[in-house]
């Protein structure tokens, strides 16, 4: 007795186990298909619509990382940089806490550091771009990418200062001129290890060249004067050159496509 009792006890236990497996495959459909769904209307650009199936997916399916990473990008396209609107900076706000709550599932996702970077940047919050350009780094200390992000947010704030080809530089007050100095010596070294990783790295040397053109102008010796500008000037020419040859490795890559395509049909 005690024997049939046990076989129908492992019995009841196996079907529940089938049961909740079959709900949790039910549940996970379901969400895959929410996250087709979500993408058909990202694809139209009807964003609250697909925030609304990705939250949906996330929801059925809260292992689902791609579901919380979607919805991410779908708060981010509703923001529109440049716009100082409350409504549009809100939108921004909840795209970079979306991020945040994927990585609070998966830390070292590089899709959503650079994502809050580039907002942060693009919200012009130079201070908390930079920290995050610098959390990225921490998790691929190879990429240039996060380097140069730095680079150029520093050459901006440096021009802000020395204004449009240094007009403003005669003007700055001592503590200013430190200031200037300081973004112009920290992006040096940012963009400079960019360019250690990829040395055709053509946005590096381009904003490279700028912040050599920031030291000519915060220079009050001659001779450094020019030593930078000679430096700015070299760059300026590598930087033509770089970009001649982007164009033609895209249009190979555009030309052998198009041949895949045709040799396909």
């Amino acid at each position: 007795m005690n024997q049939k009792r046990h076989g129908i006890f492992i019995a009841a236990l196996a079907m529940m186990a089938v049961w909740v497996s079959g709900c949790s495959m039910v549940d996970r459909l379901k969400a895959r298909d929410h996250i087709n769904k979500g993408v058909t209307a990202y694809k139209e650009e009807d964003y609250e619509t697909a925030v609304k199936h990705f939250s949906a997916a996330a929801e059925l399916d809260p292992e689902l990382l791609t579901a919380k990473l979607y919805i991410a990008h779908a708060h981010r396209a509703q923001w529109i940089p440049g716009i100082p609107a409350a409504s549009n900076t809100a939108k921004a706000r909840q795209a970079i806490q979306s991020f945040e709550n994927v990585l609070a599932d998966d830390p070292a996702n590089i899709n959503a550091l650079a994502s809050i970077a580039g907002i942060y940047d693009g919200l012009d919050e130079s201070d908390n771009a930079k920290e995050w350009y610098r959390k990225r780094i921490e998790v691929e200390p190879d990429n240039p990418e996060p380097y140069y992000g730095i680079g150029a947010i520093n050459q901006r704030l440096s021009q802000r200062l020395t204004g449009q080809d240094g007009i403003n530089v005669e003007n700055l007050t001592e503590e200013e001129l430190a200031q200037a100095q300081q973004y112009t010596d920290e992006g040096v070294k940012e963009l400079e290890k960019a360019l250690e990783i990829d040395p055709e790295y053509a946005n590096a040397v381009e904003y490279l060249n700028l912040i050599y053109r920031e030291k000519a102008y915060l220079s009050v010796d001659d001779n450094e004067r020019e030593k930078w500008q000679r430096m700015a000037s070299r760059l300026s020419l590598q930087v033509i050159e770089l970009r001649r040859k982007q164009k033609l490795q895209e249009e190979r890559e555009r030309r052998e496509f198009l041949k895949t395509q045709s040799e396909g049909q």
